[in-house]
């Protein structure tokens, strides 16, 4: 066991640097380390899954206590999620060691392609719609967080049954593939 803890030595630093610059940006970890523990370990998809899960607790949770310390979590919201996504993510879990390797490779990588192409592109009719509810106090959809230094966010948050088809899509990505919610 050491012997392999000395030869992937440099793993350890780059696992943390991937994890914290993901985590600032809302996006699981795993966008970094599943292609890393694939590529540069060479583990096979299964257990790259399985590792990058295991880092995921340790940054999402000091996500989870840093955004919370700020009074920037909508609890209701993420209770509302967690119907859908951890149910999901069971069964995805439960797939993730029945598929071969290739297809979550196929999965994982069609994921990252589209998560990288809804950072990236450009507003549309449906975000513009949403900014301009959030500019009209009262609108439905509209909610309100107030950050513990007395900021105000608003954003707005589509329909309870996109919602749950949304937290349903982020639990199968992560039990499947460790990547989910953040990205969604």
């Amino acid at each position: 066991m050491f012997e392999y803890l000395t030869e992937h030595w440099f793993a350890f630093p780059v696992v943390a640097l991937g994890c914290t610059m993901t985590i600032m940006g809302g996006v699981g970890g795993n966008v970094v380390c599943g292609p890393f523990f694939i590529l540069v370990l060479k583990l096979s998809p299964e257990a790259a899954i399985g590792t990058a899960l295991v880092t995921e607790v340790f940054s999402m949770s000091s996500g989870v206590i840093g955004y919370g310390r700020r009074k920037l979590i909508d609890y209701k919201l993420a209770l509302f999620l967690a119907l859908g996504a951890v149910p999901a993510a069971i069964v995805g879990s439960w797939l993730s060691v029945r598929a071969p390797g290739t297809f979550l490779k196929i999965i994982f990588g069609g994921a990252i392609m589209i998560i990288a192409w809804l950072l990236y592109r450009s507003p549309n009719e449906t975000v513009l719609a949403a900014q301009e509810a959030i500019v009209n106090p009262g609108v439905p959809g509209v909610h309100t967080l107030i950050d513990r230094q007395g900021r105000v966010f608003s954003y707005w948050v589509c329909r309870r049954g996109q919602l749950l088809g949304i937290s349903v899509l982020a639990g199968l990505g992560s039990g499947l593939v460790a990547i989910g919610g953040g990205e969604l």
